[in-house]
């Protein structure tokens, strides 16, 4: 059986090692808009980064005149505390307000940005005043490409099941990681917390001299690094430390708690490390934090441990109301239980070949050959591959324009010999796939 998890670097310093590196680069998102608009492709920047992070001002409709900083805070705690390698952080500086002009809206701007730029992970907020306070949302927003190397999940039927494929994704992609409020205080600081990372010192010390702000339009490296320091150099010679702790105090460290969030996705991606969401984090959060142990789970772990994660995603579903992600859930599941059958079901053909002496020699190990003959002899039952069908097609209602669920069904349908369902099924999941 197959199971997949899909499972700075443009020019670095001489002293530094390809692949272990940071860098950062600041942009015009306008300009980038303006360069799609003609129909021209943007240059690809910090284009040698295995995994580029766009980080996008926070939207500052009230004009607090905090929404680069607030977006430099939270891309440089990706840069500094992701333990990502070969990570390039893109900030791109500008609104996004729906545009007159052109219509597009925040998501619109986001998605075309990035897509244009292929880059791995973005992250963007909305600054809002209210009559408490001053409201802060920070989401994080998987791209399509990101989503189908990373966060996708495949099982290939047997040939005698029809030999289609069954998938699951990552659902929702686009997260409001946490809800804040800010007062006046916690504004400024933040305020001060943006111009203390923006300016390099001689040694790592808070009571060392400044020695240079980083430039706004230049890609500065990390070339070294100490307790709750990073050394910053760029090509102009700029070369001085920032800190990564102790600039950031009450709700301004909670948002490097949100974007120490971001970080562990991209790492997930990097090395397939599993996130955790800490209780501060929004329930969309916990939600993409127990997929990732999920899917973790089906691929590497026991029967056992399988189980108990697939019981732990199952309350969920047992709510009352629907879950972050509509039926992916449920998907995940589904898949988790059809996995579990066909493994046993594998093992036990394995058992018989072996025990016939099938190989010539019972010491000897199946060919991958024998193997995948094995594998795609096994049928299941019907009434099983029923029941699931009917639990998928039920908690479909959570999220009817799912693809996936809507795929999955056709294929699960078709065994079932049910034509009609499987028509429909398959007929509305192209209609919703992306």
């Amino acid at each position: 059986m197959r199971i997949i998890r899909f499972a700075i670097i443009a020019t670095i310093l001489a002293s530094l090692q390809a692949g272990n590196a940071w860098a950062a680069e600041r942009v015009s998102l306008d300009e980038q808009l303006r360069i799609l608009e003609q129909g021209r492709t943007p240059e690809r920047l910090i284009a040698g980064a295995q995994h580029r992070v766009g980080v996008f001002t926070f939207e500052d409709a009230d004009s607090t005149g905090l929404g680069n900083a607030f977006a430099a805070l939270t891309g440089r705690e990706l840069l500094t505390n992701s333990k990502v390698n070969s990570i390039g952080v893109i900030f791109f500086e500008g609104g996004l307000s729906p545009s007159t002009d052109s219509g597009l809206s925040y998501f619109d701007k986001v998605e075309r940005v990035s897509e244009a730029q292929g880059v791995t992970l973005t992250i963007w907020g909305i600054i809002r005043q209210t009559a408490k306070g001053v409201q802060i949302d920070t989401y994080l927003q998987i791209p399509a490409s990101s989503l189908d190397k990373y966060f996708t999940w495949q099982i290939s039927l047997p040939r005698d099941m029809g030999g289609e494929e069954l998938i699951a994704r990552l659902r929702p992609d686009r997260v409001n990681v946490r809800r804040q409020l800010f007062s006046a205080d916690d504004l400024r600081q933040v305020e001060a917390a943006a111009i203390e990372i923006g300016r390099v010192r001689s040694e790592p010390r808070a009571d060392s001299p400044v020695t240079a702000s980083l430039p706004t339009n230049e890609i500065y490296y990390l070339t070294d690094r100490r307790t709750g320091w990073v050394r910053l150099a760029t090509r102009s010679g700029i070369d001085g430390w920032a800190p990564t702790e102790g600039h950031c105090l009450g709700e301004c460290q909670s948002l490097l708690e949100s974007a120490a969030f971001s970080g562990k996705v991209l790492r997930y991606m990097a090395d397939g490390s599993v996130p955790r969401a800490d209780g501060n984090l929004s329930i969309e959060a916990h939600a993409i934090a127990d997929q990732l142990k999920l899917l973790d789970a089906l691929n590497s772990k026991s029967r056992d441990e399988v189980a108990q994660v697939v019981n732990d995603a199952h309350g969920w579903l047992e709510q009352g109301t629907i879950p972050p992600g509509g039926a992916a859930f449920a998907n995940l599941e589904a898949l988790a239980d059809l996995s579990a059958a066909l493994k046993e079901a594998y093992g036990a053909a394995a058992e018989d070949n072996i025990g016939g002496d099938v190989t010539g020699d019972e010491s000897e190990p199946l060919t991958d050959s024998l193997q995948q003959e094995i594998y795609d002899s096994i049928r299941l039952a019907p009434e099983f591959v029923a029941g699931v069908a009917k639990y998928l097609a039920q908690s479909s209602q959570y999220d009817p324009r799912n693809a996936e669920v809507l795929g999955n069904l056709a294929v699960l349908f078709n065994y079932l010999d049910d034509p009609v369902r499987a028509e429909l099924a398959s007929r509305l999941a192209a209609q919703y796939t992306r």
